[in-house]
C-alpha cells in the first residue's frame, strides 16, 4: 500500500510542473505590457498587393481606394 501511495504522490507532482508552466505562461499573457515596449510609430512602411491582369481600366480607383487607408 505505501508504494502504491508513494507512486501516485509521484506522478501528482510530475503532473503538476507542466500544469503549473502553462498555467504561469497564461498568467503571463495577461499581464500588461510595459509602455516603453509598445511602438508607436507614424511612418511604418507595409506593402500592399493587388492581383491586377488587365485591369487598366480599374486600377486606379483601387490604388486611389488604397491610398488612404
Amino acid at each position: 500500500m505505501i508504494v502504491i501511495e508513494f507512486l501516485l504522490n509521484a506522478a501528482a507532482i510530475l503532473l503538476f510542473i507542466p500544469v503549473a508552466v502553462i498555467f504561469m505562461q497564461v498568467i503571463f499573457a495577461y499581464l500588461p505590457k510595459p509602455l516603453e515596449t509598445i511602438s508607436t510609430t507614424t511612418n511604418a512602411k507595409i506593402a500592399v498587393l493587388v492581383p491586377a491582369h488587365n485591369e487598366e481600366a480599374g486600377i486606379v480607383a483601387t490604388l486611389a481606394s488604397i491610398l488612404p487607408q
